[in-house]
Formats: structure tokens, sequence, C-alpha cells
């Protein structure tokens, strides 16, 4: 299967310990891409068929498919 890209929200009661939120998160699989421990979001990627065990990750309050997305071609007509 092919992997996802996910938005993962840390739950408040883990705010100040969110590297110890990314080590549980690695070891489930995840490859962390980005932390952003000012709002409690850290950006990542799994396997699709592991999607699952990252809600069940201690400190882990949500998880979000993030939706790609591609800007348009600065020479292409937009209207």
């Amino acid at each position: 299967m092919s992997d996802i890209s996910l938005m993962i929200t840390v739950d408040n009661n883990y705010i100040n310990h969110i590297p110890e939120v990314v080590k549980r998160l690695e070891a489930v699989g995840v490859i962390v891409e980005r932390t952003m421990e000012e709002v409690g979001i850290i950006a990542g990627s799994i396997d699709a068929t592991k999607i699952q065990t990252v809600s069940n990750v201690d400190g882990v309050k949500s998880v979000e498919e993030s939706a790609p997305y591609q800007l348009p071609n600065p020479e292409s007509e937009l209207w």
C-alpha cells in the first residue's frame, strides 16, 4: 500500500511532551516530517494500512489525512 500524509493533533495534556509523542509515533511507523510545537501539530506520513495505529498512540488527540494541493503553473491562464 502507499503512504499517506497526515496532520496529527497532540492532546493538550501532552503539549509539553511533544518529543515523547514523536518517538511513539515513529515507533508505530510514522515518518515525522515536521513538528509544530507551538500549535501542537505533527505532520508526517505512514503506510495507509497502519493509520488506525496512529490514533491509538498516547498523546494523540486526532489524525487527519492531509489533502494534497498543487499551485497552478504561474504561466497558465486562471480565467
